[in-house]
């Protein structure tokens, strides 16, 4: 909304300093020159385009850091956070986005907890397994060397 109101007051200003330019170098009728305007249609494309310019800088700066940030967790790095200074719209994006983040990181900690456990009972199972087996075969060693 702001940059609206500088566009506004920037234009209205040059258009006041026109027609003030005008009346004051007009005895009766107002005369518009070519020279002067094309003075007024290079001025007025001038800010128009620097305003498209600024304006865009301030769409395409966040959606770079999104798309950067959006990379990355791809990539396995959960622990990306977006941190950036925008408008209303960009505020929400970087607080569904950092939200979204931290659950994804603290599912990935649980799947990482899941197998250090899984691997863990494993092995158990495994030693558990063994035992028996190994506490039968030594038996049966006996068995057969005592006879």
């Amino acid at each position: 909304m702001n940059s609206f109101i500088l566009l506004s007051v920037t234009m209205g200003g040059l258009n006041l300093a026109f027609v003030l330019y005008m009346l004051r170098h007009a005895e009766i009728d107002i005369h518009i020159t070519l020279p002067w305007l094309l003075v007024y249609l290079i001025l007025f494309g001038a800010i128009i385009g620097g305003y498209s310019l600024w304006t865009a800088s301030r769409i395409t700066s966040p959606l770079n850091k999104i798309s950067e940030a959006i990379r990355q967790m791809r990539q396995g790095s959960y622990a990306q956070r977006l941190e950036m200074a925008g408008s209303y719209e960009f505020t929400i994006i970087q607080q569904q986005f950092n939200d979204m983040a931290a659950q994804l990181e603290q599912a990935q900690a649980n799947n990482r907890q899941l197998e250090e456990t899984k691997k863990q009972m494993l092995a158990d199972l495994s030693h558990d397994l063994r035992s028996p087996i190994a506490s039968i075969q030594g038996y049966a060693r006996h068995c057969t060397l005592a006879w």
